[in-house]
């Protein structure tokens, strides 16, 4: 635990992002436990979509994908770009 991450005394924890990522998500899927699969699912997947998702950048290859670029869009045969 490094020191940013200790709680003095009468302080809360901060917890990294990935964990309350997890947490939230266990708790969707223990909410919606006895709901039907399709309803779990959405239900966990609302809670992952703001975390995978990127922001949209004027530089975007692709909605919210960084690091493609157009020249690395070619057609298999190496041919013209395709974006």
């Amino acid at each position: 635990m490094t020191a940013d991450t200790m709680a003095k005394p009468g302080q809360a924890r901060s917890i990294h992002p990935l964990i309350a990522q997890a947490v939230a998500f266990t708790e969707a899927y223990r909410r919606h436990a006895d709901a039907h699969p399709a309803i779990r699912e959405a239900m966990c997947l609302r809670t992952l979509y703001p975390a995978i998702l990127a922001n949209l950048r004027e530089d975007d290859v692709f909605a919210g994908v960084s690091g493609v670029s157009r020249s690395r869009m070619r057609e298999p045969s190496g041919g013209r770009l395709i974006a």
